[in-house]
Formats: structure tokens, C-alpha cells, sequence
């Protein structure tokens, strides 16, 4: 798989969890998240409760 143009975060979170390639949040979110010239951006996961309690238990930064 790989993340598309313009796809969002929790669209790609969402598509990568449910492969077998990244079976777990953390390396999911780690494929899935941004960076600005190398600085990871927090997820945008606006709406996406299950998500956002995912992030909390893994320590991950995110909006909503």
C-alpha cells in the first residue's frame, strides 16, 4: 500500500490498521504520519474518537 495524494491521516490510519502489513497503531501511525523537513507533525484525527484513545496509549501527538 503506500499513502496516496491528499489522502488524510485518519484515512490512512484506517487503510493501513486494517492490512496486514502494519498491524499494530504505532507502525501504522508511523507510516502514516507527515513530517516537515523531518520533524514528525502530530496526526490530524479530527472525529476519529478510537483513533485519538489509540494515540493516547501510544504516546502519539495528535489534533482533533
Amino acid at each position: 500500500m503506500g499513502r496516496l495524494p491528499f489522502e488524510s491521516d485518519v484515512g490512512c490510519l484506517r487503510k493501513e490498521l486494517s492490512s496486514d502489513t502494519h498491524p499494530s497503531f504505532q507502525i501504522a501511525a508511523n507510516y502514516c504520519q507527515q513530517d516537515d523537513h523531518g520533524v514528525p507533525l502530530p496526526l490530524k484525527l479530527k472525529g476519529a474518537l478510537d483513533l485519538q484513545m489509540q494515540a493516547e496509549k501510544t504516546n502519539i501527538a495528535y489534533t482533533n
